[in-house]
């Protein structure tokens, strides 16, 4: 059954945003999750269409060891991506994040964590005559029309069994796994699973605050249903933000694969055991 309301809400959009910043795009997206959702390789599809810009996580805080992991666009204007770019102060970067991942019928993509969303509604609180603007009209000033994709998954103890896996072997996808050396060896920690169990759900219900304070229904995905069908969930996103399908969806040698193997079983079997049982 498909989640969501079957048409999208009206965009949100600012006025003065085309006179701000001449590269804002005619529709843009914002594809809002935790870790370990499938949004990696949703967002790699969607690229490869050509018409629903090139989603990744532009708008990223310089996080703890994102520069460990290769993460260049962690630190805003700040950012080694920025710097290679070019990029001289917020209102620059925004641009260039406009310019490098819209596609050229106009649709600007974007993927943002929630430990990433505080941090950019801080940093586009920074542009002049924001300071006390609401979230959402901070979006829509700096972004243009905005429309809003959640994915989510259903079990959140695999979710956080696979952000645990990840954490500690620095793999967060399947192409850095077949081409880096781990940083290390992965060791169950029940501690770490539930900790990391319990931020998928803090943060989960940040999300739905945040909608239901801006009175916004987003379209609802989740990694079940796109491990089982992807491409009609991409015609579904694509469906969404009003952007013309292509009549095929290049769905080979995709960079971003399926992780779950038998130890990621393992960890959730040894998880449920130390809180007492498979219900847990």
């Amino acid at each position: 059954m498909r989640s969501g309301p079957k048409r999208p809400a009206a965009p949100v959009a600012q006025k003065g945003v085309e006179a701000d910043h001449p590269m804002a795009p005619r529709t843009a997206y914002l594809v809002c999750m935790v870790q370990r959702c499938g949004s990696n390789v949703l967002c790699e599809v969607l690229s490869r269409t050509g018409v629903a810009g090139r989603p990744t996580e532009y708008f990223t805080p310089d996080l703890p060891g994102a520069a460990a992991l290769g993460h260049t666009m962690a630190g805003f204007e700040r950012s080694a991506w920025a710097r290679e770019h070019g990029v001289v102060g917020l209102q620059d970067f925004i641009s260039c994040a406009l310019r490098e991942g819209s596609t050229p019928n106009g649709a600007f993509g974007a993927r943002v964590p929630w430990i990433a969303f505080d941090a950019l509604l801080a940093k586009l609180r920074q542009l002049p005559g924001q300071g006390d603007a609401l979230p959402i009209e901070l979006l829509g000033h700096s972004l243009g029309p905005v429309r809003f994709v959640r994915v989510q998954r259903h079990d959140r103890l695999r979710q956080a069994v696979s952000w645990a896996l990840a954490a500690q072997t620095g793999l967060y996808s399947s192409h850095e796994a077949a081409s880096r050396t781990p940083i290390r060896q992965p060791a169950f920690d029940f501690e770490l699973v539930d900790g990391l169990r319990g931020e998928i759900e803090r943060s989960e219900r940040e999300w739905d605050a945040f909608f239901e304070a801006a009175a916004l229904e987003p379209l609802r995905l989740f990694y079940e249903e796109i491990d089982e069908d992807l491409e009609g969930t991409i015609r579904r996103v694509l469906d969404w933000i009003g952007a013309p399908a292509p009549a095929g969806i290049d769905l080979s040698n995709l960079r971003h694969q399926r992780q779950t193997g038998g130890l990621n079983a393992e960890w959730v079997h040894r998880y449920r055991e130390g809180r007492g049982g498979p219900a847990a």
